[in-house]
């Protein structure tokens, strides 16, 4: 059991010791192209409190925008970023704080080019990033408008007010298993669709200790005296939370149009989640006491925990879960920016565009239907005329099933 929340950025770097970090290079060597880009700008950050855009926020106040205009639904979220910056920068150090409780979804959202009729950035961090939101009709939904029609809505509001779009993607559209994966390679597609102005992506890895991701539930579940659990036979990529926000800055700044930003990470540098585990344990002084099953975890959960923290291997067999994932496909092109860092480039990706209309369209016709709300199975039938390549692993075991 520990009393209180780690330093995230030494826990980080310890568990990454081995890991370059991706940004440092790129941040100092491109200072100035950085600097050009973001002074005296206005950006609009929309889903402002969560952990990648406040880590992207911290970033780009050094950089002295002009103002900040921050979009969230998430009301206590937004109003604990606005304290944690007045808290943290002075005064003469801030941009001008405009906090708005507004939802990307809503059908409104583009009356904000009223009031902000000159945009030079908006940022969308708004995103439904679970897996596990395919459980049901219901939860899918919101997944899937969130991701399509709220990227759809930021792109017209940029259309409307002169902006460039960062929109931040996933590793897990590269060859999408789950409807997260293709949620999001459909939000690059329409990115690079009929657009006006230039707009930016960048496909992440598993930040680590970011809100909501399995390795912060530990932090949790040690601080509740509660067992932890970890997949088998399973590998992601996982980078720093101080190299997300920098991630998200150096996008539009190397990037051509028509290209996606991917870390230089070859499988080789996919780490287990079991060793991350045992290094996270290592760093507090811990370790594990690996269990057959729940039931033994919840045994020993009655107890205080001493030196040894009980942990439940769960299998891998869970809808949308394959064991490793890749930030780009076969028939991709892979450009070099530096040392750390790739792109992909679209252009000869030979999409039909028409496609992602029809798509649209369907999405369109649930909400003004609002009385039926298709199944889970007509949803997939729908995406996969959408997205051909996208190969759902499917399971009567769902992520909530497990600890």
């Amino acid at each position: 059991m520990i009393n209180s929340t780690p330093d995230i950025d030494k826990l980080s770097d310890y568990i990454l010791k081995d890991q370059s970090n991706l940004t440092n290079f790129d941040i100092k060597n491109f200072q100035n192209q950085i600097f050009n880009t973001y002074y005296g700008k206005t950006n609009m950050i929309v889903g402002a409190s969560g952990f990648i855009a406040t880590q992207t926020i911290f970033e780009l106040i050094t950089y002295k925008p002009k103002k900040l205009i921050l979009v969230d639904i998430n009301e206590n979220g937004l109003t604990e970023l606005i304290r944690n910056l007045r808290s943290t920068f002075s005064n003469e150090s801030l941009p001008i704080l405009d906090p708005i409780l507004f939802d990307v979804t809503h059908h409104l959202f583009l009356s904000l080019s009223e009031t902000y009729k000159n945009l030079d950035f908006i940022f969308n961090f708004a995103a439904s990033k679970h897996v596990r939101t395919e459980r049901d009709s219901f939860s899918l939904w919101r997944l899937l408008n969130i991701n399509i029609i709220g990227i759809r809505n930021i792109i017209l509001l940029a259309n409307a007010t002169g902006s460039k779009i960062f929109s931040i993607s996933s590793d897990k559209a590269s060859s999408p298993t789950n409807f997260m994966g293709f949620s999001k390679r459909i939000m690059e597609i329409l990115l690079f669709k009929d657009s006006l102005n230039p707009h930016y992506t960048t496909r992440f890895a598993n930040v680590l200790f970011s809100t909501g991701s399995l390795t912060a539930a530990w932090i949790i579940r040690l601080q509740n005296n509660q067992a932890l659990a970890v997949p088998s036979e399973t590998s992601r990529f996982f980078i720093r939370p101080i190299e997300s926000g920098q991630l998200c800055i150096l996008s539009p700044t190397l990037l051509k149009q028509s290209e996606i930003l991917i870390p230089n990470l070859d499988l080789d540098h996919s780490l287990k989640f079991n060793f991350v585990l045992e290094k996270f344990l290592q760093y507090l002084d811990l370790a594990p006491s690996y269990v057959d099953n729940e039931n033994d975890a919840l045994m020993m959960s009655k107890d205080k925990f001493t030196k040894h923290i009980p942990v439940v291997v769960t299998k891998r067999d869970t809808s949308g879960e394959k064991d490793s994932e890749e930030f780009f496909e076969k028939n991709d092109v892979v450009n070099s920016l530096s040392k750390h860092l790739n792109s992909i480039s679209t252009v000869n990706q030979n999409y039909d565009f028409s496609k992602v209309d029809s798509y649209l369209n369907f999405l369109d016709n649930i909400v003004a239907d609002s009385k039926k709300l298709p199944s889970v199975d007509e949803f997939l039938v729908e995406s996969l005329k959408a997205l051909p390549q996208f190969q759902p692993i499917k399971s009567i075991l769902k992520l909530d099933d497990r600890i």
